[in-house]
């Protein structure tokens, strides 16, 4: 496996599981919840959006072997605090996918697209930069 591929792996399991076409399941809570509302796609994407941005700057550094593959994400300060208040903000609006792994259909590139994001997930896994 490349450093590509590992990096990868390893941040969708540690950070996001934000992988088009996935079916990724939130085991913290109830099953995944398709979505479907054209505001809330909007606020998914946004989200999906921050957070495929981090995926890229994590990935560039485990290629780099800048930090182990696990914490690269975590040398990126503004980017973290740029999702989990993004986070905030979507689960402030959205409170019951809190603990959900949300799906939806983006169609923005013209073609339907898959997206699935593990929310329950997300915010300890962010955490994991601010704990010793």
């Amino acid at each position: 496996m490349r450093i590509h591929e590992l990096s990868f792996c390893i941040l969708a399991i540690a950070i996001l599981f934000a992988i088009p076409g996935s079916d990724a399941r939130a085991q913290v809570g109830s099953p995944t919840l398709q979505v479907t509302d054209p505001a809330a796609v909007a606020v998914l994407r946004s989200l999906n959006s921050r957070v495929n941005a981090l995926s890229k700057l994590a990935t560039e550094c485990a290629e780099k072997k800048l930090a182990p593959p696990e914490r690269c994400f975590c040398r990126y300060p503004a980017e973290v605090e740029a999702v989990k208040k993004e986070l905030q903000a979507t689960l402030r609006a959205y409170p019951d996918w809190a603990t959900r792994a949300v799906a939806w259909t983006d169609t923005s590139s013209g073609k339907p697209m898959g997206q699935t994001l593990a929310i329950a997930h997300l915010g300890p896994a962010l955490e994991k930069c601010t704990a010793k």
